[in-house]
Parts: C-alpha cells; sequence; structure tokens
C-alpha cells in the first residue's frame, strides 16, 4: 500500500507526502506517475501536462509518458518531438543527453550581432562608460543600446542609469553587473521605480522603495527603509533591528555604541557580548572581557573557563585542563583530561542517558520537548501532533496551525499547507514558503518545474529571479534549460528558437 486518502487528500507513504487530489478520480498509472481529473503528479512533484490525454503508452518503460502537446522522460519535457526509433530503454536516454548536448553547444557558440536596428548611429548620444568591461558603452536616441545592441527591455525616455550598479526607467530598477567583458542588467523584483533611492553603492548594494529595502537582488525582509543604515560589511540596521548578510537577528538590539565585529564565520562580537549566529540559530552569551573569548573550530568555543557549543555552556575547563584538539569535521574537542565532546555533549561521562526518538539528522524529542540540532528547544509547537511534510525535508507541521523549518517556527493555514518537491518550498491558501520564509508568489498560480525554474501569475522565475518576456503559459523545463513557444532559456540567457538548428 503506497498510498492512501480521503476524497480530499491522497498521501503517499514512501515519499511521506501529501497532495490535494480527488480521490474519486484518483488513479495509479505506473510507479512514476498517478493522477485525478485535474492533476498528473511525478513521483513528488506536480507536472504541468494537459491531463485529458496524458497517458504512460509503454509498460516496461514506466518513465516515458506523453500527451498531445509534449513527451516526457522522468521530470523532463522534450522541447522537440522524439523519433519514434528513440523510443526505448538506453536509446530514450542516449537521445536526451544529444539534445542536451547541443543546447549547450548553442548556448556557447552563439554570437548576437551588433546592430543599430531602430536609430542611425549618428543620432545616438552617449550616455554611460563602464569602466572595467573594456569600453562597454550606453548609447540613448529613441531607444537604449549597449555596444550596438538595442536593450528592446528598457524604456529610453524615463531611462536613467546612476553608475554602474543601478538603473532605472519608468517601469522597473536593475542591478547591473559587470564582470570581465560582459554587463547585464538584472531586474530588481518588486521595487518601486518612482520611490527607489541608494543606500550604500559598493560591492554590497543597498537600496529601497516607500516600503522595502533591498541587497543587491534581494529584499531585507522587515527592514525599515526609513531609518535602515549600513555599519559595516556584515552588520546592517534600522531603528527596531540588526540585520546580518541580510537576516534579522533577533537576540540582539541596535545601539549606538556597539557593531557586530566577526570573529568567524559563526562568532561575532557585539559590546560586550559574543553573538553565535549559523543555519537559523542565534545565541547572544555576556562576555565582558573580550579577550578571554577563543574560538575553538567552527562550533565550538571557550570563555574564560566555559565551553560553548553553538552559543550554550556545556561545560567547564577544570584547573590545568586545556584543549588538545579541535576538530571541525566531526564536531569533537578533546581535553588534556580524556574528556572528549562531541555535537556538544560529554561523551566521556558513563550517566545514564536520556532516550531521544530522532525525527531527521536535525530534530529530536526526549517525548516532552522538541530539539533542534540536539541543544536548541523549540517553543510553540505542540509535540502531541507532529507531522513530517515531505521526504527529506525540514518542514514539520502542529495542529495549532505551526510549522517549523530548521529552527524557526511560523504561522500556516493547516489544512491547505503542503509540502513541495524538493527541500525548500511549501504552501497553503496564503502564502508559498521558501526555506520557511514567506515569498511575493502567489500560492494560488504558483507552479515549480525544477529546484530553478517556478512561475506564478506574474510569470516565469529563475531562482526567485523574473525572467522578463518568459511565456507562463507555454513554459517547460527540460534538464537544467527552460524553454516556451519563442525561447530557450539557461541561466537567465535566452536564443530564439528558430536560430538552433536541432539535428537529432
Amino acid at each position: 500500500v503506497e498510498y492512501f486518502g480521503d476524497q480530499n487528500l491522497i498521501c503517499n507513504s514512501f515519499y511521506n507526502n501529501c497532495y490535494q487530489l480527488d480521490g474519486a478520480s484518483f488513479n495509479y498509472i505506473n510507479g512514476n506517475y498517478i493522477r485525478d481529473d485535474s492533476h498528473v503528479i511525478y513521483r513528488n512533484n506536480y507536472l504541468k501536462t494537459d491531463v485529458a490525454t496524458f497517458k504512460a503508452p509503454i509498460l516496461k518503460m514506466n518513465y516515458y509518458a506523453k500527451d498531445k502537446f509534449h513527451e516526457y522522460y522522468h521530470n523532463d519535457v522534450f522541447p522537440v518531438k522524439v523519433p519514434q526509433q528513440y523510443i526505448k530503454g538506453d536509446s530514450l536516454r542516449a537521445f536526451k543527453i544529444k539534445l542536451e548536448t547541443q543546447l549547450k553547444k548553442a548556448f556557447e557558440t552563439i554570437k548576437i550581432q551588433k546592430k543599430y536596428d531602430k536609430d542611425a548611429k549618428a543620432s545616438l548620444v552617449t550616455i554611460y562608460t563602464f569602466p572595467n568591461s573594456k569600453n562597454t558603452i550606453i548609447e540613448k536616441g529613441k531607444n537604449i543600446y549597449m555596444n550596438g545592441v538595442r536593450l528592446a527591455f528598457i524604456d529610453a525616455a524615463s531611462f536613467k542609469i546612476f553608475n554602474n550598479d543601478y538603473a532605472k526607467d519608468k517601469n522597473q530598477v536593475y542591478l547591473i553587473y559587470e564582470y570581465g567583458d560582459k554587463v547585464t542588467f538584472d531586474p530588481i523584483n518588486g521595487i518601486d521605480p518612482e520611490t527607489f533611492s541608494i543606500i550604500h553603492n559598493s560591492y554590497d548594494s543597498y537600496c529601497k522603495d516607500a516600503k522595502n529595502v533591498y541587497n543587491q537582488l534581494d529584499e531585507i525582509v522587515e527592514a525599515d527603509p526609513k531609518t535602515f543604515e549600513v555599519i559595516n560589511g556584515h552588520h546592517t540596521q534600522d531603528k527596531y533591528a540588526i540585520f546580518l548578510d541580510n537576516n534579522k537577528i533577533h537576540c540582539i538590539k541596535p545601539s549606538s555604541s556597539a557593531f557586530l565585529t566577526k570573529i568567524s564565520n559563526e562568532y561575532f562580537s557585539f559590546g560586550n557580548k559574543i553573538v553565535y549566529v549559523n543555519n537559523g540559530i542565534e545565541v547572544a552569551i555576556d562576555c565582558p572581557n573580550q579577550n578571554s573569548f577563543e574560538v575553538l573550530n567552527g562550533n565550538y568555543a571557550v570563555n574564560d573557563r566555559e565551553l560553548i557549543y553553538k552559543g550554550k555552556t556545556i561545560g567547564v575547563l577544570e584547573s590545568g585542563e586545556t584543549i588538545l584538539k579541535a576538530d571541525d569535521d566531526d564536531e569533537k574537542i578533546v581535553t588534556s583530561k580524556n574528556r572528549v565532546f562531541q555535537y556538544g555533549q560529554d561523551k566521556s561521562k558513563s550517566t545514564e542517558k536520556k532516550i531521544y526518538q530522532y525525527l531527521n539528522t536535525d530534530y529530536m524529542t526526549d517525548g516532552h520537548t522538541l530539539y533542534y540540532s540536539g541543544i536548541f528547544k523549540i517553543k510553540g509547537v505542540d509535540l502531541a501532533d507532529i507531522h513530517q511534510k515531505g521526504s527529506y525535508s525540514q518542514y514539520f507541521t502542529f495542529k495549532n496551525n505551526k510549522a517549523i523549518f530548521k529552527n524557526n517556527v511560523f504561522d500556516i493555514d493547516l489544512e491547505t499547507f503542503e509540502k513541495l518537491e524538493g527541500i525548500s518550498y511549501a504552501r497553503d491558501k496564503n502564502y508559498v514558503y521558501y526555506d520557511g520564509r514567506r515569498t511575493k508568489l502567489d500560492p494560488s498560480t504558483f507552479f515549480k518545474f525544477n529546484s530553478y525554474y517556478t512561475a506564478d501569475k506574474k510569470g516565469v522565475y529563475y531562482e526567485e529571479k523574473l525572467i522578463p518576456g518568459a511565456d507562463s503559459k507555454s513554459f517547460y523545463v527540460f534538464g537544467e534549460y527552460g524553454f516556451d513557444k519563442t525561447y530557450f532559456y539557461h541561466y537567465g540567457k535566452k536564443i530564439l528558437r528558430s536560430k538552433i538548428n536541432l539535428k537529432l
């Protein structure tokens, strides 16, 4: 029994996931595909397909399927018709590899011809020359050109370039990447060009509009644009909170006399405190004498005589006891008195241990309390009804409309919450979640093609960046490539399909 459920929800015992499927029309196609009257699921992922004509026509090839528009190999959609001679085992796989090879070659070799196709060159005015990319220039006429190639996505009348980090027109703000002899314009999704302004312009660029703050292409969630400022390379803040690498730090508050200084990748000094921040965990340690604090390896440190693991005190060094070995690989330290600490626990003691149930490599419970990473108690959840949402997932849900991702507890609508294929995505009727945080993606129209490409009613995204001009209605993925009725896409770069001569 692999699938079970009721009239509204079908669950998979192998993947430990549930799907919003109609039980009355549910149909098991084969080991890879299931369906109802409105959906087809491949293993653990909704498949974009024409449901009415979808079928797996070859019994012994349960990874091959087709509908009236496309043919499928596992979770990939072929962007060309598969010849009949390839519809068998190894031949189909060889066909897929050949197609991928040709697409890769096309993206590596295709050249865009320089041409002033809408304005006479003599009528153009040079408005910017990039300093590092072999004199790449921006010219303006009725259109905007970069080294003679028209940037059709830019509105010339309202276009303004600030420097080699930012530009904008009436529709969009762009972050400019200049590397080698290449320059790209990447739209900052969601930002309002009318109220856009630059906060800090350097390798780590910060800007804002009336409602939000952005670091390069990413919104800094909950940052106040009116009071946001950059303190140093690691520390930004507004009047309410401190942010480290775009993430809000809850265990310390802004101060006029203290700022974050990096000690190691995990430990920072802040006034008379030491702050541990790693993988969603944050702990503030009182440390009036900063000279007494020493980092031993990634997670272990010594504060005077106290042994610290992930910001928590786990023991005290005895008189004359020193650290002989601090090993990063297995999270172990050894002292001169033959004490061994591993994963924050004193392994040299013979005292009776509590019996723990391990939910996965990060979570465990003693029947009363839920722990993350062995020592951090998860508060605000009810262990009487805990469920893991999806295979290999960090998402757990609770009957009080709570979920956790890593050690982050957040509110959800439990009735409609579902874990999507992969590790990071989930959704309910209100939000799409990525790594346990709310996104601006529309949950009712959200679709996940693969680990790179997603879509909603606003368009297609590559790693949460909107792809300008991509057609979501005809969009599919093929391995690491996306394609719609007009273009192939690879890492945000696109080529007209008519320019690629696929010889298969």
